[in-house]
C-alpha cells in the first residue's frame, strides 16, 4: 500500500529526481524526471506533485494509486478468483463502493444483466450487490419473463424467451500469437474454454468467440502442427476455411500458410494448386479473402439481369469492364455483351467439331506468351510472376475479343469512332489467327445480323454524345425525298426529333430539312423552319439563321406573305409557342380576297356625260391593237388598282411568252449574253444610273422575275466584280 503523507514529502523534498513517481510504481515518469533533472523545470514539477497529492483526499489517492496491479494478490468479489493484472477488467472497471472488485468474467456477466454496472460500479456497488447479481436463484437467465400489459382494457400476454448461453467466453485480452505454445500465458478458464472451443470444432461446429481472437490463432497454430502428423493438406485446406469462417482475421495467415506448404511439396499438382491460390477469384470464391475482384465486372454486373449462365459470366468476367463512353449507355453495353457472348458460343461449337476447345487454345496461346517472357526477362520467374503475367494474358485474349465485338456493335449503332482492337501480341498473332482469328472473323460476320437496333433511349444518349449522327440519316431521308416518298421524310424527321431531344444542336436538323423539302412543300418547309427557330433559342449558342434569298423567292410569292411570316416568327421568339406557330403557317398561303364596290349611279353619269367619247374611243380601240389598261377604284382603301393587258401580237420577244420583262430589263440581258454571259458591275452601274436606278435594285428586278421559272434559282450571280448567267438557265427563258 502506498502513504499518501510519504508519496507528498518525496515530491515536495526529492521531485527534482523524480522519487515520488517510483514509490507509486511509474517508472516511466521517474525515468522522464530524473532525465529533466538538470533543468529548472523539474523542480517546479515537485512541487505542483506535492499540492496535489496534498489537496487530495485518502479516498481518491487509495483508489488511483493502491488498485489492482500485476501480481497484486486480492480475489474476486463475486467468484472469489485471485485477480490478477491479466484477470482484471480494462481501464479499471469493476471496481466497487467498498474498495473491492469483481473479474473480468464477472464484470462482463453483470454487465449483461444491468448495463449500468459498466459505468457506476463504484459509486452504487458494494460486494453484498455483486453477490446478488450473480446469484441465480436472484437473476436466472434462463429463465421465461411472462407479462401481462393492459392497453385500453385489453388485455395482452407477451411472453419474452430469454436466450440461453450455451458458452460462457473467457475474456482474453488481445495479444499477438506466435505459436501454439502461446496458451501457456492463459488462464485456467481460458485453457478450459480453448480445448471447448477446439473440440466443437473439429465436429464442424463453430463457436462464436466474440472477437477473442486469440482462441482462433492458438487453433490456427494448433491446426499446422496436426498437419505435420496427417499429411493431408486438404484437410487442412478444409479447417483452414471453417476457421475463417469463425475468425476472418486469420483468412490472410492461412492462405499463405496454405501456399507455402503447396510449394514445399514440389509436385505438379500442387504447385498449379499454388498458384491457383495466388488468383484474387479463387480466393475469394473458396472462403480465403472477403475481397471480390469480379465485383465491378460485366459477368457479376449483368448475371441476373440478363440472366447469364456460369459460363457466360466466366467468360465476362475474363478481364476488367472496359469502361468508354460508349459502353455507359446500358443500352450499347448489353447489345456488345450479347453479341459477344453470341461470338463465344458460336466459336466453341466449331472448335469442339476439330476436337478442342476455346480454353485449351488459349491456354495454348497464353504458354506461348509466357514464354516469350521468360526469354526476354533477365531474371528468374517466382510464382507469384507466373501467376500474374499468366492471368494478364488471358485477360488480354479474351478483351481483344471483345473489343473487336464492340466496333461491329458501334458500326451498325452508326457511332463513327472505333476503339483499338489489334492483337495485343505480336509474337503469338499468327497463331491467334490460325487457331481463332479466321474462325472469328467469319462467325462475326454472320452473326451481326442478330445484333438488334437500338431502342429509343438508347438512340437518344447515343445522339447526346454524337452531336452530328443524325447527318447519316438524314442524308438516306434526303435519297428517299428525291426519290419523291415525300411522306416518308416527313415522318422520318419526326422520328429524328424525338431520339434527338438531349442533343444540344437539335435545331440543325430542321434547318437542313427546310432547305431540303421547300420545292415539295412550301408550308413543312416554313413548320420546320419555324422548329429551327423554337430549338435555336434553346441552345446555348443562338445561330439565328436567316432563310436565304432563294429560298425566299420559292417559299414566298407575294411580299405579303414573307411580311405575314416574319410576323409570326417574331410572336414565336416572344411566347415560345410552337405549336400555335405551325398552326398559323398553314394560313400563310390561303388567297386574301379584297371587296370592290362600284359606285352604278357615278358610273351613268359618266356613261351620259361622255357617252360620244366612249364611242369614239371603242372605234380606235377596234382598228388599233394596242395595249389597254383596266382601272379598278377600291371606295374603301381609295387606292386604284391597274391591270395591264398586253398584246401579244405586237409585244413580240424572244422570251417566253409569260416572262414579263421591261425594256431596261432586255436590254440587260442582252447585254450580258451578247458579252459571253458575263459582263464587269461598272458596266450594268452606268447603265442603271442612266434610267435613274441602282445597279443592284436592277439586278433584284431581274432574278425576281426569273426566279419562278428556274425554281427558285438567281439568274444572274456576282463573280468576283462581275455579273455572270449560267448560259442554261438563259436558254430556259427563250422560247
Amino acid at each position: 500500500m502506498k502513504n499518501k503523507t510519504t508519496t507528498t514529502l518525496l515530491a515536495l523534498f526529492l521531485g527534482i529526481f523524480g522519487i515520488h513517481r517510483f514509490y507509486l510504481n511509474q517508472i516511466f515518469l521517474g525515468i522522464l524526471y530524473l532525465l529533466l533533472s538538470w533543468t529548472c523545470f523539474s523542480i517546479f514539477i515537485g512541487i505542483i506533485d506535492a499540492l496535489i497529492f496534498v489537496c487530495m483526499s485518502e479516498e481518491k489517492f487509495n483508489n488511483k494509486y493502491n488498485s489492482i496491479k500485476t501480481g497484486t494478490k486480492l480475489n474476486c468479489s463475486g467468484c472469489g478468483l485471485e485477480l490478477t493484472f491479466m484477470s482484471t477488467p480494462s481501464f479499471g472497471g469493476g471496481k466497487l463502493k467498498e474498495g473491492g472488485r469483481v473479474c473480468r468474467d464477472c464484470f462482463k456477466k453483470i454487465v449483461k444483466i444491468n448495463a449500468s454496472f459498466g459505468m457506476k460500479s463504484k459509486v452504487k456497488y458494494n460486494v453484498n450487490d455483486v453477490k446478488k447479481l450473480l446469484d441465480p436463484k436472484h437473476n436466472n437467465s434462463n429463465s421465461i419473463e411472462n407479462s401481462i400489459i393492459e392497453v385500453s382494457e385489453t388485455l395482452f400476454n407477451i411472453t419474452i424467451d430469454k436466450e440461453q448461453d450455451n458458452h460462457d467466453i473467457p475474456y482474453w485480452s488481445h495479444v499477438y500469437v506466435y505459436s501454439y505454445n502461446d496458451l501457456n500465458y492463459a488462464n485456467k478458464d481460458q485453457k478450459k474454454f480453448y480445448f471447448k472451443f477446439k473440440d466443437h470444432f473439429l465436429k464442424g461446429e463453430n463457436i462464436p468467440i466474440d472477437g477473442n481472437t486469440n482462441y482462433a490463432f492458438i487453433l490456427y497454430f494448433d491446426l499446422l502442427k496436426e498437419y505435420e502428423k496427417h499429411n493431408d493438406i486438404q484437410l487442412l485446406e478444409q479447417q483452414f476455411k471453417q476457421l475463417g469462417e469463425c475468425c476472418p482475421k486469420t483468412k490472410s495467415y492461412a492462405l499463405d500458410a496454405l501456399r507455402n506448404l503447396l510449394r514445399d511439396k514440389g509436385d505438379p499438382e500442387s504447385l498449379e494448386k499454388a498458384i491457383e491460390l495466388q488468383d484474387d477469384r479463387y480466393q475469394y470464391e473458396y472462403g480465403f479473402s472477403d475481397y471480390d475482384p469480379d465485383a465491378y465486372k460485366l459477368g457479376r454486373l449483368y448475371k441476373e439481369k440478363l440472366d447469364l449462365n456460369k459460363q457466360q459470366v466466366s467468360w465476362l468476367n475474363k478481364f476488367y469492364n472496359p469502361s468508354n463512353v460508349f459502353l455507359s449507355i446500358e443500352g450499347c453495353c448489353i447489345a456488345t455483351i450479347n453479341y459477344y457472348l453470341l461470338i463465344l458460343k458460336e466459336l466453341s461449337k466449331q472448335l469442339k467439331k476439330n476436337h478442342t476447345t476455346l480454353a485449351k487454345e488459349i491456354k495454348l496461346l497464353k504458354e506461348q506468351v509466357l514464354l516469350h517472357y521468360k526469354e526476354e526477362s533477365q531474371y528468374q520467374w517466382g510464382s507469384y510472376e507466373l501467376g500474374y503475367y499468366s492471368s494478364e494474358i488471358e485477360n488480354n485474349l479474351y478483351l481483344n475479343i471483345f473489343k473487336k465485338a464492340e466496333n461491329e456493335v458501334r458500326n451498325l449503332f452508326g457511332h463513327k469512332r472505333k476503339i483499338s482492337a489489334e492483337f495485343p501480341y505480336q509474337y503469338a498473332e499468327t497463331a491467334f489467327e490460325d487457331k481463332i482469328g479466321i474462325a472469328l472473323v467469319q462467325i462475326m460476320e454472320e452473326m451481326k445480323l442478330q445484333i438488334s437496333s437500338p431502342d429509343h433511349q438508347t438512340q437518344i444518349e447515343l445522339n447526346a454524345q454524337n452531336v452530328n449522327r443524325w447527318k447519316t440519316f438524314f442524308n438516306q431521308l434526303k435519297i428517299k425525298l428525291i426519290e419523291g416518298n415525300q411522306k416518308e421524310f416527313i415522318l422520318g424527321i419526326t422520328d429524328l426529333e424525338k431520339v434527338n431531344q438531349k442533343n444540344p444542336n437539335i435545331e440543325h436538323i430542321f434547318y437542313e430539312a427546310s432547305k431540303a423539302i421547300a420545292k415539295q412543300n412550301q408550308i413543312v418547309a416554313l413548320q420546320y423552319y419555324a422548329k429551327y427557330i423554337y430549338y435555336d433559342l434553346k441552345s446555348k449558342k443562338i445561330d439565328n439563321k436567316p432563310i436565304n434569298k432563294t429560298l425566299q423567292k420559292l417559299l414566298f410569292k407575294t411580299d405579303e406573305q414573307l411580311s405575314s411570316f416574319r410576323e409570326i416568327i417574331s410572336q414565336l421568339i416572344l411566347n415560345k409557342d410552337i405549336k400555335l406557330t405551325l398552326n398559323q403557317i398553314t394560313k400563310i398561303y390561303e388567297p386574301k380576297r379584297k371587296k370592290i364596290v362600284l359606285d352604278i349611279q357615278a358610273i351613268k353619269k359618266v356613261e351620259a356625260k361622255h357617252s360620244d367619247t366612249v364611242e369614239l374611243l371603242n372605234q380606235y380601240l377596234i382598228n388599233d391593237e394596242t395595249t389597254s389598261n383596266i382601272e379598278v377604284y377600291d371606295t374603301k382603301n381609295e387606292k386604284t388598282t391597274t391591270i395591264k393587258e398586253f398584246d401579244t401580237k405586237k409585244d413580240a420577244s424572244i422570251f417566253i411568252q409569260a416572262l414579263v420583262l421591261s425594256e431596261m430589263q432586255k436590254e440587260v440581258l442582252f447585254k450580258i449574253a451578247k458579252n459571253d454571259f458575263s459582263v464587269s458591275m461598272g458596266q450594268i452601274e452606268i447603265l442603271a444610273m442612266e434610267k435613274g436606278m441602282f445597279k443592284n435594285q436592277l439586278i433584284d428586278s431581274i432574278n425576281d422575275s426569273c426566279a419562278e421559272f428556274l425554281d427558285g434559282e438567281a439568274l444572274i450571280e456576282e463573280e468576283d466584280n462581275s455579273y455572270i448567267i449560267e448560259e442554261s438557265y438563259y436558254n430556259e427563258l427563250l422560247k
